[in-house]
């Protein structure tokens, strides 16, 4: 049973991490102009999300998900900002002629960011709470299941990251900082673009 439920974990983490979104970009973005490592860094943020929303919901604790549910709305708008700071700050980001000199993201910085993104991102809590309801696709007997679960979701989440940011990583060897700067534009733009589309819909 404990295999099964962590075959189902990985599955869960991997399939909910894979779809690019504003966390990819921001690992891309991260992975090009500083390396795999901290673009990876990131990806744990993300991935640390995931395994509490499937603690919360795993354990079944009722009352914090009817608040998460009912604070749709603040998340949403909260998440909304959050990501328009962090679109307006890779846009504006200053690339210096020597990339020795780039400013770059703390390791702190990397996972807290991408951790605060995933945690306020309503889609992400309806799905695990979806998941693991009574009429969902996981199914928890006791408390050796919810933590195998749990553990599954987180690793199955951060191999995605890990597979992601290696194979970018690999070729941020050849970006110059006349490129860094069109990157950084780009994922600028993109990230306010996830914001201003969230904060649209939630008004």
């Amino acid at each position: 049973m404990s295999i099964y439920m962590l075959q189902s974990g990985l599955t869960i983490g991997f399939s909910v991490a894979a779809p690019i979104g504003v966390v990819g970009v921001l690992c891309i973005n991260r992975s090009l102009v500083q390396g795999s490592l901290i673009g990876f860094i990131s990806g744990l943020g993300s991935a640390s999300a995931h395994s509490l929303y499937s603690f919360i919901a795993g354990l079944g604790l009722e009352y914090l998900s009817t608040f998460l549910t009912g604070s749709e709305f603040l998340l949403q708008i909260f998440g909304a900002l959050f990501l328009c700071y962090l679109g307006i700050k890779t846009f504006l980001k200053k690339i210096p002629k020597n990339k020795i000199n780039i400013q770059k993201v703390s390791f702190k910085t990397a996972y807290l960011s991408t951790f605060v993104v995933e945690l306020t991102n309503p889609q992400t809590i309806f799905f695990f709470l979806a998941l693991f309801s009574g009429s969902g696709a996981i199914e928890l007997e006791n408390s050796l299941s919810v933590a195998t679960t749990i553990a599954g979701v987180f690793i199955g989440s951060a191999l995605w990251w890990l597979f992601l940011t290696t194979l970018v990583g690999s070729i941020s060897r050849w970006i110059t900082p006349r490129r860094m700067r069109i990157i950084n534009y780009i994922s600028g733009v993109i990230i306010i673009g996830f914001g201003l589309k969230i904060l649209l819909y939630s008004i």
